[in-house]
């Protein structure tokens, strides 16, 4: 026995080694096809392929931003602020005006980090706003390089179109030793647009260092070259080479601008050349001995791997043999323990087979079990509804597959009056009832019926099937088998429909009152709990309203709090009620009010010191007019006082804390917008309130400080100009010296000379 057992197991080992073998084999094959076919120049071709991609892929990326941004701004060279303010001289009282025209030239610099600095210049009355900054030029027309670009594509009657800016002294401040600064690549949007004029334009100037991102490689590498048409180079690695001709590179000197793509052999360069729609060339130079060290690594590379995959291939099929075959012993020995009887000749899958069949045969009789367990699920799950035992979320987990194909729901709640006659029959009306109600209602248009609060309750399926209402024969079958079997009277209140399994307590407590409030006088009813709440709807409590009087407070709109204060009122002295209706009513809303003053955790004496006056003061409220005082007056005006205190504090200590940090972070990369992100406010709120508390804005303070620290370091330290710039945060040198010329009148050399320290060199 154990002789054949062990021959019937091996038949699935060998033919595992089998398998496992042939499995290897695969690799090394394909690896070896793979060899023979590639050659050095198939290799060479192949990385001429990627260097095209990734140009086709920079030329993607650079179009998708070019027409992005001009998307954008042409879009806002449309808004109703910008074309009124290409008309109209500069208005520094028309703040809102302002405010949305550099809204809309900072928006464009939220997608796109390439953009360095934009702003509306109006020729005519020759001012320029910018997105932190607005103000008067006085730069002649000979020497204005903006408007002359604009006069040299007026021919062409370009409105939109970009062109490159050599470095200039920019558009000269009125009045002032500096200047708006524009250059580098640039997008020009002649406003009006499609009119042949040059009143004024948007001009939106990118940085050539945040063009990096835009062609970097899988190598985290810019290797790539951008000339425009006239020959400029508008990006290199060597930010020196912007702005040069792009004969200057020794191996670009027999390149023409007029091919489309191509490559070509420079020495032991390769260059690789693409010319899109603008007339822009991208280009890519790449060296022979780096060609041929990637031809010579794969090479290398596939010899490595075969030998390698040849020596772990006998290991692999005995590690793949043992161990895969190892779990599966294990499983076929548990399923021949399921077995009763045992088949000697039978493989180890079939015996497996066999034990997977019965375990599914088992879970089949253990999900029946639990089927006949569902009505008690069912029956729990209702009796939670009723308490409100559960969540929103329980609800979902508890919903049940039937319910979610029903159309709407109504709660059926029957009360039987010989048990609340006599407890001798207590019991036994309870079991006959619930028979009686599953015997009469279809199982497949209710819920379990349960016993709750000394009354039965069951959850229907809402139909209409016909002009009769099912649910009110059921209950008339109800009231009728009731009487003529055990003489027992019924009384059922039937809600109105619902759909959410989260509204059952309420509607239970609908349908319980209603049976509560009606008198039997001996005779049976069927009670319709929608008739109920339809005669009271026009004198209801205005709940929605006084909950939405509660979040204007908290949101401190005093108008619209005002409004809601007059139409509450108007609803609750609107229509009749009882006397003591109106005051209870009056009762419950300055309840709802004084709410705010617990969320904010304010004591009531500070906020009504005479707080015991309050609630006495309902019992003289008669009339629109008295209550519409006393809620205002008496009760909101002190919150409204008391949270606009508060804001006003928040924002001081806001705008405190801004100036902190530039007193101590001015030599970081501090930006308004970081700031912002740090303190979880919007910039543009924070901007307001540091502008209003100091009268400057942020930029404008972290510039002075910056300007007051390098004049402070100029007089009393020999530090290099270049080690003062680079800590002041600026890019270069050259735009330190420029930016301190500008505010002084003097490079900071000269600055150093007359009243500080000089450098040793």
């Amino acid at each position: 026995m154990k002789r054949r057992n062990h021959h019937s197991n091996g038949r699935f080992y060998r033919n595992l080694v089998i398998f496992s073998a042939l499995i290897a084999l695969i690799p090394v094959l394909v690896l070896g096809i793979y060899a023979a076919a590639k050659t050095s120049d198939q290799m060479r071709e192949a990385l001429f392929q990627a260097d095209e991609e990734y140009l086709n892929s920079s030329m993607t990326r650079m179009e998708d931003m070019m027409q992005a941004v001009e998307n954008y701004y042409a879009y806002s060279g449309l808004r109703s602020e910008i074309v009124r303010y290409t008309y109209q001289d500069l208005d520094f009282q028309d703040y809102d005006a302002l405010t949305q025209i550099r809204q809309f030239l900072r928006g464009g610099s939220y997608f796109q980090d390439t953009i360095s600095g934009v702003y509306l210049v109006n020729f005519q009355y020759s001012y320029v706003i910018g997105v932190s900054e607005a103000g008067y030029f006085e730069t002649a027309e000979e020497d204005n390089v903006l408007l002359t670009i604009m006069m040299e594509h007026e021919e062409q009657k370009q409105t939109i179109f970009w062109a490159y800016v050599d470095s200039w002294e920019g558009l000269k401040q009125k009045e002032l030793n500096d200047s708006y600064e524009i250059d580098g690549l640039c997008l020009f949007i002649k406003l009006p647009m499609y009119i042949s004029s040059r009143q004024a334009a948007i001009v939106v100037s990118f940085s050539a260092e945040e063009m990096q991102e835009l062609f970097m490689d899988g190598h985290g590498e810019t290797p790539l070259i951008l000339i425009s048409d006239t020959g400029k180079i508008l990006y290199h690695q060597d930010a020196e080479m912007v702005g040069q001709d792009y004969r200057v590179i020794p191996e670009l000197s027999e390149m023409s601008l007029s091919e489309e793509t191509g490559i070509y052999r420079s020495g032991d360069i390769y260059v690789s050349t693409l010319r899109d729609e603008n007339g822009y060339t991208y280009v890519k130079m790449t060296s022979g001995a780096q060609v041929r060290q990637v031809a010579m690594s794969i090479y290398w590379v596939v010899l490595l791997l075969c030998a390698v995959i040849l020596l772990v291939l006998g290991g692999m099929i005995f590690v793949i043999s043992r161990r895969l075959y190892s779990p599966v012993r294990k499983v076929y020995d548990r399923a021949k323990a399921l077995l009763p009887g045992n088949n000697p000749q039978a493989s180890e899958l079939e015996v497996i087979e066999r034990g997977l069949n019965q375990l599914s045969d088992e879970n089949v009789m253990l999900q029946e079990r639990m089927s006949e367990s569902r009505s008690q699920l069912q029956e729990l799950f209702f009796i939670k509804l009723l308490r409100g035992h559960l969540s929103e979320d329980e609800m979902k987990a508890y919903q049940m597959e039937e319910q979610n194909e029903w159309d709407g729901m109504k709660l059926a709640v029957i009360w039987y009056q010989n048990a609340e006659q006599s407890g001798i029959l207590e019991d036994y009306a309870r079991v006959f009832m619930a028979q009686l109600v599953s015997g009469v209602i279809p199982e497949k248009n209710r819920w379990p019926v349960v016993y709750y609060e000394r009354r039965l309750i069951v959850l229907i399926r809402d139909e209409q099937t016909d002009t009769e209402h099912p649910i009110t024969r059921y209950a008339e079958e109800i009231m009728r088998r009731a009487e003529s079997m055990a003489g027992i009277k019924v009384n059922i209140s039937i809600s109105d429909s619902f759909k959410s399994l989260s509204q059952v307590r309420r509607v239970y407590q609908e349908s319980n009152n209603a049976l509560l409030y009606k008198t039997f006088y001996g005779q049976e009813m069927i009670v319709y709990t929608e008739f109920e709440r339809e005669e009271r709807t026009e004198q209801a409590y205005p709940a929605e309203k006084v909950r939405d009087l509660h979040y204007t407070i908290q949101n401190c709109n005093t108008e619209t709090a005002k409004r809601l204060v007059q139409e509450i009122v108007q609803d609750i002295f609107g229509g009749w009620r009882e006397p003591i209706e109106y005051r209870l009513y009056m009762i419950r809303v300055a309840s709802d009010v004084l709410s705010v003053a617990d969320e904010l955790e304010v004591e009531y004496s500070r906020l009504y010191p005479n707080l015991t006056r309050i609630y006495e003061s309902v019992e003289d409220l008669n009339d629109v007019d008295s209550a519409c005082c006393f809620l205002w007056k008496d009760l909101i005006l002190p919150i409204l006082s008391y949270l606009q205190e508060r804001r006003s504090n928040h924002q001081n200590q806001t705008a405190e804390l801004l100036m902190e940090k530039i007193r101590q972070e001015y030599d970081t990369d501090l930006t308004l917008e970081s700031c912002a992100t740090e303190l979880h406010y919007h910039s543009m709120y924070l901007w307001q309130i540091f502008k209003d508390r100091y009268g400057m804005t942020f930029s404008q303070c972290l510039d002075n400080t910056r300007f007051q620290k390098a004049k402070e370091w100029l007089a009393s330290t020999s530090q290099p100009i270049a080690e003062i710039a680079a800590r002041l945060r600026y890019s270069n040198a050259q735009n330190f010296i420029r930016s301190f010329k500008k505010k002084e009148g003097m490079t900071p050399g000269q600055d150093r000379e007359l009243h500080g320290k000089t450098t040793k060199e």
